[in-house]
């Protein structure tokens, strides 16, 4: 390395030894100092033979991803969508910016260099791991970023005006925003999900088994409008919607009252207090008396979460401002009815809908029949669509290599998950402190099926050391 990297090295670890890891400090130290061995000692593996054969090898997703990493740090962002004529490359454009007379053709080696000796780090270690009789098990995300060489070079298969999450639950009552786009299955199929099946080949070089991070995204996806922040009002995709024709035959005729963000007096006051009428004359039309509409610089979520002051204002603005944000948000959110955006006509039933003033507000009749088909769009009417959903995906990830494979089955899980693994052989997930049995605090893990990893702990939770320092009653 040389004698003044190496004290660097030592210096930047003891600067970076802190209680909790600062990740942007350590991946900018890391990088600049491997600039410096690269641009010392990199030509002896450029040229290299096992070098040029394995870039020859991965070529294919490599030069790509080796130019993403140059364009996000000349463009300052990674948001590809920016980038003007670079935004939608072409093959000859690609050729020509990845080729050997491109002036940022050193920039491209580094990155080669990087990733091929990480792979024979990887590599290595997985040998090691093999010749102790320990098994390496990968972690594969139901999604990727937006701002990623995947939705850059194949943008067909993702839904970029749409994020992904999970609806609210016991942990999150707002549900989570991942900001993931939703896949094109109907797109990925057409070669066979090639795309799922060249990344897990590409795992099988290092891994036995790998994890699928929310399983649960191939049965069905919690799909977010773009304009949302939270994920309280998205919706499952795919899904048998409520039609109109079906809502009004159970006499819910009015559907712009079942779908806008119910906004009355009584509320703003009970939310604002005093500032309701600032509240109102500021974000609010009154169409009519009493009966108010968002004004349309306010009426999504996105624009909500926007409302800020300066910094450095005075502390009492500060938590004005969060509290007139907030009471918005939770205003935007007071919705019976989710329209399907794709689907005119078609419409979801806002999730825990019956917790809404919007729905408390209405007619009994109505509540009771809003109610039934609540819980008819979560729990019974869904059911085969999913179940057909993941039995078109998963036999081709499965198949794609020898792997094992587990599948991270916790949150809201219907009732065609375990029927669908059991039938596939695909190993679920058990936390101890994340209680699927009915009224108890923790899982018993004799309880647990045979097919189950059981885990303490996993990337939802602390681990097991901090639980205990951070609750040690419980």
């Amino acid at each position: 390395l040389g004698k003044d990297v190496a004290e660097e090295l030592l210096s930047a670890r003891e600067a970076l030894d802190l209680k909790d890891a600062d990740y942007e400090a350590t991946v900018s130290t890391k990088l600049r100092l491997a600039r410096i061995v690269f641009d010392r000692h990199g030509d002896e593996t450029l040229t290299a033979p096992d070098f040029k054969a394995w870039l020859e090898q991965n070529a294919d997703w490599l030069k790509p991803y080796a130019l993403f990493c140059h364009l996000k740090q000349l463009f300052g962002t990674a948001e590809h969508w920016q980038w003007g004529l670079l935004a939608n490359p072409t093959e000859e454009t690609l050729a020509r910016l990845t080729g050997d007379g491109a002036p940022h053709h050193r920039q491209l080696l580094f990155t080669y260099w990087l990733q091929y000796h990480l792979h024979c780090q990887l590599t290595a270690a997985a040998k090691h791991a093999t010749a102790k009789k320990v098994v390496l098990k990968g972690d594969i995300p139901i999604g990727v970023d937006k701002r990623s060489v995947d939705t850059w070079m194949e943008p067909h298969l993702f839904r970029m005006d749409k994020s992904t999450g999970a609806p609210p639950d016991y942990f999150d009552p707002n549900g989570q925003n991942w900001g993931f786009p939703t896949y094109d299955w109907d797109a990925m199929a057409k070669d066979d999900y090639g795309w799922w099946r060249r990344r897990l080949s590409h795992m099988a070089q290092y891994f036995s088994a790998y994890r699928i991070d929310h399983v649960l995204g191939f049965f069905r996806i919690w799909e977010i409008p773009g304009d949302c922040t939270t994920g309280r009002l998205g919706y499952f995709r795919p899904s048998v919607p409520l039609s109109k024709a079906e809502l009004e035959s159970r006499g819910l005729w009015d559907i712009q009252r079942l779908t806008e963000p119910y906004v009355r007096w009584h509320l703003l006051n009970e939310l604002f207090g005093k500032q309701a009428p600032e509240v109102a004359a500021r974000f609010f039309e009154e169409p009519t008396p009493g009966c108010f509409r968002f004004r349309a610089q306010y009426a999504s979520e996105a624009q909500i979460s926007k409302i800020t002051v300066r910094p450095d204002s005075p502390r009492w603005l500060l938590d004005e401002t969060e509290r007139v944000r907030t009471g918005l948000m939770r205003l935007r959110q007071n919705v019976v009815l989710v329209p399907d955006p794709e689907s005119p006509g078609a419409y979801h039933p806002r999730f825990a809908l019956m917790s809404t003033s919007s729905f408390k507000e209405l007619p009994p009749q109505w509540r009771d029949a809003l109610a039934w088909l609540h819980d008819d769009y979560l729990f019974q009417r869904q059911d085969e669509l999913w179940r057909e959903s993941a039995l078109r995906k998963l036999p081709a990830l499965m198949g794609a290599t020898r792997m094992l494979v587990c599948g991270e089955d916790l949150g809201f899980v219907p009732e065609c998950v375990e029927p669908v693994m059991q039938e596939l052989g695909l190993i679920g997930l058990r936390i101890q402190r994340m209680s699927t049995e009915k009224g108890a605090e923790f899982n018993n893990p004799a309880n647990y099926p045979f097919l189950t990893v059981a885990s303490p702990s996993c990337h939802d939770v602390s681990p097991m050391r901090l639980w205990y320092e951070e609750d040690p009653q419980r």
